[in-house]
């Protein structure tokens, strides 16, 4: 599994990527997944480790990647310059034993949507995540163009985005993984 986020994966640390979003998408990419696996969960927790949002998944079948969002509820939502740890974790082996799983994490902070970076969006007429990237936005700019995505299988260029966007984090490899469900839970 690989938290799809900016950074580079040494020592075992966390990375930190930037939203302006109140409730933003997570995304993971989800490989084959062993025969005993259980269930899946989604946590998210502020700076000091207490939890705000916690959600077990059904995860698909396929190998592909999976976004996460938070509900649009005043109680989830993220408070700026607030960092935020999250984790996705994928439970396996028998219920009735202690539950063994493996996870990913990350971290991200809310920003200000500033009023430079508010007239950029506004003068786009499309490709917004291109706006957020250069602004160095991540969780915006790859939601952004997995919902371009999804609507607009067609359009060739979406997906040399993709694979740019991918690639400028060095998760080039992970870029042609399909993008199988977005989850929307309204707890």
């Amino acid at each position: 599994m690989t938290a799809l986020v900016p950074g580079e994966e040494k020592n075992n640390k966390s990375f930190l990527g930037l939203t302006v979003a109140e409730y933003p998408t997570f995304w993971v990419y989800v490989p084959q997944l062993p025969t005993n696996l259980r269930s899946g969960e989604f946590v998210l927790q502020d700076e000091q480790g207490h939890d705000i949002y916690r959600t077990s998944l059904t995860l698909p079948a396929k190998t592909g990647t999976i976004g996460v969002s938070l509900p649009s509820s005043s109680q989830y939502a993220l408070k700026q310059n607030s960092k935020y740890h999250w984790f996705f974790r994928v439970y396996c082996g028998n219920p009735q034993n202690k539950p063994e799983y493996f996870f990913v994490d990350a971290w991200l902070q809310r920003v200000a949507l500033t009023p430079q970076l508010q007239q950029q969006l506004k003068t786009t007429k499309s490709g917004e995540y291109k706006v957020y990237a250069a602004n160095n936005l991540w969780y915006d700019a790859i939601t952004n163009l997995a919902e371009l995505r999804r609507t607009h299988s067609d359009i060739s260029t979406l997906a040399k985005d993709w694979t740019s966007l991918f690639k400028a984090v060095d998760l080039e490899e992970l870029a042609q993984a399909p993008i199988l469900q977005v989850y929307n839970s309204q707890n």
